[in-house]
């Protein structure tokens, strides 16, 4: 959040200074043109000292004041417009990168899922196979007992019989 904050202040911080130095460029443009006018086509007025001439200059820089500000105005609605469109899609990007965290996230858990039935089956299978070897084991335990009982009577059997 904070990067993307600092990028873009870093981006309109260079476009104003881009954008104050074309401005300038102009005024200085103008008011070269405006000197030379008046060097050339008013220099009678000025040299004569009348009021005309003043009048005429004054006039002239009031209109280039108000070509500039104009320019500055428009300047500032192309930024403003360029801001909320970049705006938009930062917000635009923010949301699809929410989405796609989120379908991640979910497809992680789809399959962890599949992977706990999985290991469940497994279990219960092994589980299974431990109760029958645990069912066998007792039944070989069982007959070998009663297999040794049988011996043991059938030797006592035979020690109480006469030789």
């Amino acid at each position: 959040h904070g990067c993307c904050d600092a990028g873009f202040a870093a981006f309109a911080g260079e476009r104003f200074q881009l954008a104050q130095e074309a401005m300038v460029r102009i005024f200085l443009a103008q008011d070269a043109a405006a000197a030379a006018a008046r060097g050339s086509g008013g220099g009678t007025a000025a040299a004569g000292g009348g009021v005309g001439g003043r009048v005429a200059g004054i006039a002239a820089q009031q209109g280039m004041a108000e070509d500039v500000a104009g320019h500055f105005k428009d300047l500032i609605k192309m930024q403003d417009k360029e801001l909320h469109t970049l705006r938009a899609e930062v917000q635009k990007l923010r949301d699809d990168n929410e989405q796609l965290r989120k379908l991640t996230t979910d497809e992680d858990k789809t399959l962890l899922l599949w992977r706990v039935e999985a290991l469940t089956k497994q279990s219960k299978a092994l589980q299974e196979q431990c109760d029958q070897l645990d069912v066998r084991r007792s039944s070989l335990e069982a007959a070998r007992l009663s297999e040794r009982q049988a011996q043991r009577a059938q030797r006592r059997q035979l020690e109480r019989q006469p030789e």
